[in-house]
């Protein structure tokens, strides 16, 4: 299981201030990260959401060491991004999984991929095999641990992924975008698969998305444009305000968007479903 922060109040993540800008063309630059500041807690379950081009990707690369910020600071668990004899420690307690698993499964055989990073941690050949079996058994991939990653599915190639990623024991995994490959069963079963890591192992979880269908997952989300963090909190509380959220380019759930509609006629919610679950369930209560 991951290394446990108990004790340990501190932040895990700390963004102080933070620029990023892409150089384009002759001597220009784009802007993509601007005075961006932000703590996440040990154990938080945080999405970080924004339409196409509001800098939630070149965020997440910032978180272990992927970028390095122009202006501002970045600090991991106490570890500055900027100190180049920080990376391989930070790379350690970060793990970071893409959109497209392919570009991250290096083995000809499912198990002998999750076993790829703690191979090239240096553990002994006993921890490796034990992490191998719990990470397959954790994410429902047993089964096809002998199977080459090739002939998966979309959703057990990106959860393959994850264990991989897992088996390296990270206090944190960034998962940028991680479902835009995948059809609608295979995003609840990646999704599903990184809700129970982050309740029953505590596993830091950071979900970059532009889908507030994902974001009701998370515990928090962090909702940037144009390279700026406009809105961060519960999602009831961002939800709740649905026009700046579409301002924003972004659309809220369906059981949200029905909620406001059945509001209009009469009904009455004590607090704002995210979930078709929860909104049956509130209307159950005042049909009864």
């Amino acid at each position: 299981m991951p290394p446990s922060a108990a004790g340990n109040n501190e932040p895990l993540i700390i963004l102080e201030n933070v620029d990023y800008s892409y150089p384009v063309g002759d001597g220009g630059f784009v802007r993509a990260l601007s005075g961006c500041s932000l703590k996440i807690k040990r154990g938080e379950f945080v999405t970080i959401a924004g339409s196409n081009g509001s800098g939630k990707s070149t965020l997440a690369k910032h978180l272990n060491a992927l970028l390095l910020p122009e202006k501002g600071k970045v600090l991991v668990d106490g570890l500055d991004t900027s100190c180049e004899d920080n990376v391989w420690e930070i790379r350690r307690r970060v793990g970071m999984v893409f959109q497209n698993p392919d570009n991250q499964l290096v083995a000809a055989v499912s198990e002998e991929d999750v076993a790829f990073g703690p191979e090239n941690l240096g553990l002994p050949p006993g921890e490796i095999r034990k992490r191998v079996r719990y990470y397959l058994d954790l994410l429902k991939l047993t089964e096809v641990k002998d199977r080459p990653p090739h002939l998966l599915s979309g959703g057990q190639k990106q959860r393959l992924a994850v264990a991989g990623v897992l088996a390296m024991e990270p206090l944190c995994i960034v998962l940028d975008e991680p479902t835009a490959m995948l059809d609608p069963a295979g995003r609840r079963e990646l999704l599903q698969a990184v809700t129970k890591l982050n309740r029953e192992l505590k596993v830091t979880v950071i979900l970059i998305t532009h889908l507030m269908e994902e974001a009701v997952f998370s515990q928090r989300m962090v909702l940037l444009h144009k390279g700026k963090i406009v809105m961060d909190g519960t999602l009831r509380e961002i939800f709740a305000r649905r026009e700046r959220v579409e301002g924003y380019g972004l659309v809220l759930p369906e059981a949200a968007q029905l909620a406001e509609k059945l509001k209009a006629v009469g009904f009455h919610f004590q607090q704002l479903p995210l979930s078709i679950d929860e909104l049956v369930d509130g209307l159950c209560g005042q049909l009864k």
